[in-house]
């Protein structure tokens, strides 16, 4: 997965969040230039107050000009605050709804990268920074988006004023500035590196924190004694990433300390140029007096713009470009294209490799499933059967080779593939926190969910929905987090095959589903699919060779190829391999 760290942060957060809220944003960025500039002209009412001041004192002004000039002063003080309390709080809205809107974005976006994506490491840490990113952006855009607008509108009133004044004094502007934007510079480059170190850290640190303490994993960790073990892991993970994190810190403090001595040379020489400015007779006495009096809120502004708000960005710049970063992932090409009707699947000269794999899963694949035939995969852990699986269902595209289903290759497609009728229930199903009925009927969520249907295959699996169990029928919530009732892991089992058989399909997958449960449950419920899927082709993958009888033929699969298929009693006989699993196993169903 390439990563593209030249992409403009600052406008691409902008023009997200023009997108969430065009008018908020537009009112909160006037407001703000607006702020910006009636503090610079602060500065102008506060030189107009001296100079009637020294005009005073020369009785070239009257007392009633001096107060007017200081009315108008203490006006433009309290239209400056009258318009900060506005512009501070629109701004958070804004990044509410940003941050709202770039989640929304995100989850949208997981859905269409390709699956094999997900088989990459990488993967999970941007995921990862991205969870990181979207806080940094609802900060960025409430205090240091507008705030940039604020200043920048400020320093380009400071500009021209000091320039009417004497074009010199811009130099006090570029003396501030420089040095702080240059630590900026540095600082952006040293967060960076952090962050792309902090990711693979905390995703560790929350694994080892789950270990401990998540519902699914305490019980086991602490029957084990391992919660030492976790906790150890956890406190050395701490201690590198405090490490790296206090390494780049203090180099970054280091630049810091620099550019703020630059800033008092800096400040003196401003001070130099008044001085000479004034006794040049270049500025009045009163310009002299406001400019000197604003020296100091226009260093602490730049320290403010470029320090806090910039350095907000630079540290947060990773965070906030790994939202990008995901957004403009490759997509996978939409299965909206005809559906297809026919059943039969041809496997014709199929390869696949895992990204970052040194050999292929499965290789040069070659094989033919007829319509509303039954087939069995079997082999060793490792011999390609889910793999093989997944690209039968498209969730995977062959390397090389071609799946074809009636004749039509389902990974064909420039705008769209072709969609399949597919269904399937896999090893790690989901056990859904929601009601029976939504955790049935979710396998057809776009359309609503039908009763009559919902009720059909829960008979079909032996499950009824008026089991005392299910005190509230179909609405029952399957969750003890949210008060209600927990299932046993075979009433699961059979909620998740009443799942697959709910969603509309001519072909179904079971993915070694029952391998948790003991072989004569197994049987049972292979024995219940194969009822049910007289009028469906199935497929059925398991390393347990107890129920396979069923199967019109079976597949063995050894190092990522297909070494036999037949019938039971024909392997038997041809292939010693599925003789001597068969062997090996037969016990357990004697």
């Amino acid at each position: 997965m390439k990563r593209d760290t030249k992409q403009n942060i600052f406008f691409l957060l902008v023009k997200n969040a023009i997108e969430c809220t065009p008018i908020l944003f537009f009112i909160a960025l006037i407001l703000n230039i607006v702020r910006g500039c009636s503090i610079g002209i602060q500065t102008l009412f506060m030189q107009s107050f001296f100079e009637a001041a020294e005009k005073l004192t020369l009785n070239q002004q009257s007392i009633i000009g001096v107060l007017q000039t200081l009315v108008a002063l203490g006006i433009a003080y309290i239209v400056n605050q009258l318009i900060n309390g506005f512009g501070a709080f629109l701004p958070n809205i804004i990044g509410y709804k940003l941050s709202w809107g770039l989640q929304s974005k995100i989850n949208k976006k997981l859905q269409k990268i390709p699956s094999i994506e997900f088989e990459n490491n990488s993967i999970f840490e941007l995921i990862n920074q991205t969870e990181e990113g979207i806080k940094a952006a609802q900060v960025f855009i409430q205090s240091t988006a507008f705030a940039i607008t604020m200043y920048l509108a400020y320093f380009l009133y400071m500009t021209w004023y000091l320039f009417t004044l004497n074009p010199i004094l811009v130099f006090s502007i570029l003396i501030i500035s420089i040095p702080s934007i240059f630590t900026q510079w540095i600082k952006s480059t040293l967060y960076s590196d952090l962050e792309d170190d902090s990711a693979k850290y905390r995703r560790h640190l929350n694994y080892y924190s789950a270990c401990v303490g998540s519902k699914e994993t305490c019980k086991e960790t602490r029957t084990l004694g391992a919660n030492s073990f976790f906790i150890d892991l956890f406190v050395s993970t701490l201690k590198m990433f405090n490490k790296k994190y206090w390494q780049t810190h203090r180099k970054a403090g280091f630049y810091e300390a620099l550019t703020k001595l630059v800033s008092v040379i800096g400040y003196g020489v401003i001070i130099f140029l008044l001085y000479r400015s004034v006794v040049s007779g270049f500025i009045t006495v009163g310009a002299f007096a406001a400019v000197f009096s604003s020296i100091d809120g226009m260093f602490n502004r730049m320290n403010q713009l470029v320090m806090t708000h910039m350095g907000t960005m630079a540290v947060n710049y990773r965070k906030m470009d790994s939202i990008f970063q995901l957004l403009s992932m490759q997509e996978d090409i939409p299965r909206c294209g005809k559906v297809i009707k026919d059943k039969m699947i041809h496997i014709k000269e199929v390869s696949f490799c895992y990204p970052n794999a040194s050999s292929n899963a499965l290789n040069n694949i070659n094989a033919l499933i007829n319509p509303n035939e039954t087939i069995a995969i079997v082999g060793e852990n490792g011999s390609g059967k889910t793999t093989l699986v997944k690209l039968l269902m498209g969730i995977f595209t062959p390397v090389s080779g071609e799946i074809l289903y009636n004749e039509i290759n389902i990974n064909d497609g420039e705008t769209s593939k072709p969609q399949l009728p597919i269904s399937a229930v896999f090893q790690k199903f989901q056990k859904y926190e929601m009601s029976l009925l939504e955790n049935i009927a979710i396998s057809n969520s776009i359309i609503k969910p039908k009763i009559t249907e919902v009720e059909q295959c829960l008979e079909r699996v032996d499950i009824s929905s008026n089991l005392c169990i299910f005190t509230d029928g179909l609405n029952t919530m399957l969750s003890k987090e949210f008060g209600s009732i927990d299932l046993s892991g075979g009433l699961w089992q059979r909620i998740a095959i009443a799942r697959g058989i709910y969603r509309d399909h001519s072909v179904i997958v079971l993915d070694e589903p029952t391998a948790a449960i003991d072989p004569i449950e197994e049987t049972k419920l292979f024995n219940k699919f194969a009822e049910i899927c007289k009028h469906s082709t199935a497929i059925i993958v398991t390393h347990r060779l107890g129920s396979v009888k069923l199967a019109d033929r079976i597949f063995v699969m050894r190092k990522g190829e297909i070494i036999a298929q037949g019938t039971h009693n024909e392997l038997l006989r041809k292939c010693t391999y599925y003789e001597d699993m068969w062997n090996a196993q037969a016990q357990w169903y004697v």
